[in-house]
């Protein structure tokens, strides 16, 4: 389950930062990945595994892109958003799914040392902003919760940082998701 938070709306202005990402190349993740998908990871490895059962490794549709703090966009929305929730930035990255593609159901995942090094400080809390206006068709699941429709600046808390989560686009617009990681101060 996740829950609300609040509207960051009055705090981040996410009208110019999606002017920003929308003139911003991405980079690629889903099947065309060849980076950062932590393929010795025993954890992703069976993650794979069923999503090849499954299909989707294969599959055209599964396809999402990512935004970098500091490589696609100012790193003082993560810093600002760390704020808002009085949280310290653990981690963050914007995520994008275009018309016609999902995100197939998985945790978040680090490498083990970097899972270790996370958990060190503590149990890190994982929070979904959605950033872009709500637009027919966009769909957004975490645990047990569904998204849709949901106004620009709406976040939520997730319950575990590794929640199961995926979500699709039959719109005609991209959806973005600004996907932060954070220990509470």
């Amino acid at each position: 389950m996740a829950k609300f938070i609040g509207n960051s709306n009055e705090f981040m202005n996410w009208p110019e930062l999606m002017k920003l990402l929308e003139a911003t190349p991405p980079r690629n993740r889903g099947t065309e990945q060849d980076d950062d998908i932590h393929i010795d990871n025993p954890k992703v490895e069976a993650l794979i595994k069923v999503w090849e059962r499954s299909g989707y490794v294969s599959s055209p549709s599964v396809r999402w892109i990512d935004y970098l703090p500091g490589e696609h966009f100012p790193e003082e929305y993560v810093k600002k958003f760390g704020e808002w929730l009085n949280v310290e930035p653990a981690g963050c990255w914007i995520s994008a799914v275009s018309p016609g593609h999902l995100v197939a159901w998985h945790p978040d995942y680090k490498m083990p040392e970097q899972e270790a090094e996370l958990l060190s400080k503590g149990k890190p809390q994982h929070y979904t902003c959605h950033i872009c206006l709500p637009s027919f068709g966009q769909v957004f699941m975490v645990d047990k919760d569904v998204f849709y429709n949901e106004e620009q600046g709406n976040t939520y808390q997730w319950d575990d940082w590794q929640d199961w989560h995926g979500g699709l686009n039959m719109g005609t617009k991209t959806k973005y998701l600004f996907n932060f990681f954070g220990w509470p101060k």
